[in-house]
């Protein structure tokens, strides 16, 4: 059984299967360059998701993950919110890592504009290295005020 590894692409094919291997690098544009320690790509990956716009493209649509298009679309059900950032979250990180699992808090009957959320994600590099991420969120009237890393629990 025979197959190959397509260039420029995440995709192993062997007799009309294919499988997905996540890339070991992502690109960015700043001095970090190529990313390829975990803890790093995912910390970046969320970033570009906190400050993605869910229009930013036509090329790709409703393909862009975004935090502020979430906020928008669950705005008042805490339930659906969380479950629209579980999903997204999970879908935007299986893209580069395996074993994806992401956990969404957000508290229902907080009555004010004023609202704390927690996401944890937990990942696995393409050697079975797992690696976890929380972050804690606050947003006031939808617009995030404060990210805070949760290390060790604190």
């Amino acid at each position: 059984m025979s197959g190959v590894l397509l260039p420029q692409s995440n995709s192993y094919q062997s007799q009309g299967s294919s499988v997905i291997i996540p890339p070991k690098y992502i690109p960015s544009l700043s001095e970090d360059g190529w990313m390829s320690d975990p803890l790093q790509k995912g910390d970046y990956l969320f970033a570009v998701f906190m400050l993605s716009e869910y229009s930013q493209t036509t090329i790709y649509p409703r393909q862009v993950s975004s935090f502020s298009y979430i906020m928008e679309e669950g705005t008042g059900d805490p339930a659906e919110t969380a479950r629209l950032l579980e999903t997204q979250l999970t879908t935007y990180f299986t893209r580069h890592f395996n074993n994806v699992t992401v956990s969404a808090d957000y508290p229902s009957g907080q009555q004010s504009s004023l609202v704390y959320l927690t996401l944890s994600l937990n990942y696995e590099d393409n050697n079975g290295k797992t690696y976890s991420l929380i972050k804690a969120i606050e947003t006031l009237n939808s617009k995030v005020v404060k990210i805070e890393n949760i290390v060790n629990g604190y």
